[in-house]
């Protein structure tokens, strides 16, 4: 399994599919390691071993530049496993039409696909009638106690910045977009 995007998310699955024995290798900008994966590359790395011969790709990317329309006909390319492809990141990170000929010419074996391009997908869109496709209406985040953590998180964060300014938790940089 590949997981693009190190962060929060990547690393929840991580540690879900290392339950399952799976090889994990998380890919993020630099290649820094993370300790929910036994082996991390970088973005620059895609011609790699693990990206290549991946049965499973996961993209938990945020939205970037760089990000914005990663997953394209170059990239499904480059995989030579018909990989499942999972994205829970953003939908701008697909381009959707070149999933969709990935999808067609076998480059890819399915998709689980949360988020889309443009979002909602339009009736018309092939996804819809793929066998080898199930969509999700961006849900894959939701959990019972979602409200009550992110209140939990709200309310450690303001007791922090009333104190000194800083934030404790899920402080967003906004020079990497994220």
């Amino acid at each position: 399994m590949v997981i693009f995007g190190t962060g929060h998310i990547g690393s929840r699955i991580a540690q879900l599919a290392a339950a399952f024995n799976l090889s994990i290798t998380g890919v993020n900008h630099s290649g820094h390691p993370v300790k929910d994966f036994p082996a991390t590359i970088s973005i620059d790395a895609l011609d790699s071993q693990p990206v290549r011969e991946a049965d499973i790709i996961v993209n938990t990317m945020p939205l970037t530049a760089q990000t914005t329309g990663f997953f394209n006909h170059s990239f499904f390319d480059l995989v030579d496993n018909q990989p499942l492809f999972v994205t829970i990141g953003r939908g701008p990170s697909t381009v959707t039409a070149d999933l969709v000929l990935a999808l067609q010419n076998h480059q890819i074996g399915g998709a689980a696909l949360d988020v889309t391009d443009p979002e909602p997908l339009p009736s018309t869109s092939p996804l819809w009638q793929m066998p080898n496709v199930i969509i999700t209406p961006h849900i894959s985040g939701l959990y019972q106690n979602y409200f009550k953590d992110a209140i939990n998180i709200f309310a450690e964060n303001l007791k922090q910045f009333e104190t000194d300014g800083t934030l404790k938790r899920n402080e967003v940089n906004l020079s990497a977009g994220y």
